[in-house]
């Protein structure tokens, strides 16, 4: 597992800042397709994926947004069940739809974590008629005794309710805006070379996101590689140079991962630690990854193969900060 307390010093970059840190590890998965299925669909994804993760009782912000409108109308987390269910006439028109809730957190930047998610969509192109609004959707939940697996559930909810064409499941520290690395914006916890690349980052993919570029690629390319990977044909259909087919290639060695057939032609690809250290850095050279910055695996056995993963630098040391913190 690949986390940003393991990156990044957070004790001691929160020590500058007369805190006491403590990790709270934050797992989240973001869906997203060239076809989005309405705001019934997406707020029955959160409404199930709160349950899935047992969060329901714990989510207290919900609404949605309509295009053009400046404005959120807010909703008791109770209602969108009715949303859901399109009983809700105002939300017709909706273009994101959102449910958040938060849970108290010793060491945690505010005393308390952000959990839930929500959605956004676009009209594909300029055109009025154009029947296309691709969309992406988010959602976090509290590290428990198998995020990969609970993650992996999401993703098939994300198949099953939004027809979800691509995905991925991350962990991040609290102090690391989980919340924020699928929606553009980062912590910057200093002004080292790695803080600046890692900001950069998630900035491209939002802007990637946003421009609709991610769908009108001719061969859609994942944002990195993760524990858990939704692909759709759009990732496996097309030849790779110097690799082949994607499906092919990983079904040709167990080291490269387990892949879980879903419906409408989408795969689930879930890999170990292990398995990413020698997988990853392929990937990143046949261009198939728009990003693949280093990384320490926690559950990585060998600590050598830990620090192989990371490269050269060690441990990312922060400097200190230009001004007093203002939290």
């Amino acid at each position: 597992m690949f986390v940003t307390s393991d990156v990044f010093n957070l004790d001691r970059y929160a020590r500058w800042r007369r805190w006491e840190w403590r990790e709270n590890l934050i797992c989240g998965v973001e869906v997203g397709g060239s076809v989005r299925c309405g705001p019934e669909a997406e707020a029955r994804f959160l409404v199930e994926a709160a349950e899935l993760c047992g969060l329901t009782a714990e989510m207290k912000w919900a609404g949605y947004g309509r295009p053009g409108d400046a404005r959120t109308y807010a909703l008791k987390p109770a209602s969108m069940a009715r949303l859901a269910e399109g009983k809700l006439s105002g939300a017709a028109t909706a273009s994101s739809v959102f449910l958040r809730g938060e849970r108290d957190a010793l060491g945690s930047r505010r005393g308390a974590v952000m959990l839930g998610g929500d959605s956004s969509s676009m009209r594909l192109g300029t055109s009025p008629s154009e029947p296309r609004r691709p969309f992406d959707v988010d959602f976090c939940f509290p590290l428990n005794g198998a995020p990969r697996a609970t993650a992996s559930a999401l993703l098939r909810l994300g198949v099953d309710l939004l027809d979800a064409e691509y995905g991925y499941y991350f962990v991040r520290d609290d102090l690391c805006e989980p919340n924020g690395f699928a929606k553009g914006w980062v912590n910057m916890l200093d002004h080292t070379d790695y803080v600046l690349r890692y900001s950069k980052e998630v900035d491209s993919w939002r802007r990637h996101v946003k421009s609709q570029q991610i769908w009108t690629e001719p061969c859609l390319r994942l944002r990195d590689l993760f524990e858990a990977n939704l692909l759709s044909a759009r990732h496996t259909s097309a030849r790779i140079d110097g690799l082949g087919y994607l499906l092919d290639w990983i079904l040709a060695s167990p080291a490269r991962g387990e892949l879980e057939p879903l419906s409408a032609g989408r795969v689930l690809w879930t890999l170990t630690d292990q398995q990413m250290v020698e997988v990853r850095p392929i990937l990143d050279r046949v261009g198939l990854l728009r990003s693949c910055l280093d990384r320490v695996y926690r559950d990585l056995e060998d600590p050598v193969a830990a620090r192989l993963a990371l490269g050269e630098h060690g441990q990312f040391e922060p400097t200190p900060p230009r001004s007093p913190a203002r939290w």
